[in-house]
């Protein structure tokens, strides 16, 4: 993980974003304390896809069909 300080930070944001995406994670610093962290985004859609399966586990149980 690659730390960079706040003022780089919000100059080079752009590039660091397309870190990010590639799945690199990165720590952003104040006066060389980390304050945050970029890190890439889950898939949004993730849990829903896997609600609405579960839902569906559940609807079918206990069901035949015929």
């Amino acid at each position: 993980m690659q730390e960079v300080g706040l003022f780089d930070a919000k100059t080079h944001l752009s590039s660091l974003v397309d870190r990010v995406e590639k799945g690199e994670e990165i720590w952003i610093t104040r006066h060389g304390h980390p304050v945050a962290k970029l890190v890439p985004m889950k898939d949004p859609g993730a849990q829903d896809r896997l609600a609405a399966l579960d839902a569906l586990i559940r609807f079918g149980q206990g069901r035949k069909l015929g």
